[in-house]
């Protein structure tokens, strides 16, 4: 008898569903690194912020700043959800190394309303990593969350750590 996930495996729609959700799970594959997927996940969302402050007018990056971590947090539920569901890293898997949207939801909380400055992109990437890497309370214990909410919540933590570390930080630089 076939499971309800391999009987929607042969749907070809199904299947370009699942792998656009993993390429964006993924972080445009970025999660796909042979090793520390979370840091080069976390690398490539500096490059998205990078970019994205090129192409959007200074009048426009406020808004930017404030949009990218919800549009990144729903993105990364919804797709971590759905390659979850159809096994692509195993049946049962909690938090596949590979799904790094969190990290980029994670990121875009801790800089923004920061800019793009080259400082806060680096120092926001240092920080932030070695929070979602330490996981201070409660941040572990979020982890134990259902799903996609359990994969984003410790990282949506560690983004607000380390907004207000570079908060902080900037207010005394």
């Amino acid at each position: 008898m076939q499971t309800p996930i391999e009987t929607k495996s042969s749907d070809p729609v199904y299947g370009i569903g699942v792998q656009f959700a993993d390429f964006i799970a993924t972080g445009f594959w970025s999660g796909k690194a042979p090793f520390m997927p979370g840091t080069f996940g976390t690398a490539a969302a500096v490059g998205v912020t990078a970019l994205l402050h090129a192409l959007f007018p200074p009048s426009r990056h406020l808004v930017l700043e404030a949009a990218l971590p919800v549009i990144a947090a729903l993105l990364g539920v919804l797709s971590a959800e759905l390659v979850l569901r159809a096994g692509k890293y195993g049946l049962g898997a909690k938090d596949p190394g590979a799904v790094v949207m969190d990290e980029f939801a994670g990121y875009f909380v801790g800089i923004a309303g920061l800019g793009a400055e080259p400082l806060v992109l680096g120092l926001g990437f240092v920080v932030f990593r070695c929070f979602d890497i330490l996981k201070p309370p409660p941040l572990r214990l979020l982890e134990a969350l259902p799903g996609g909410f359990g994969i984003m919540a410790d990282d949506l933590g560690a983004g607000i750590y380390t907004a207000a570390t570079l908060h902080i930080l900037f207010t005394f630089i």
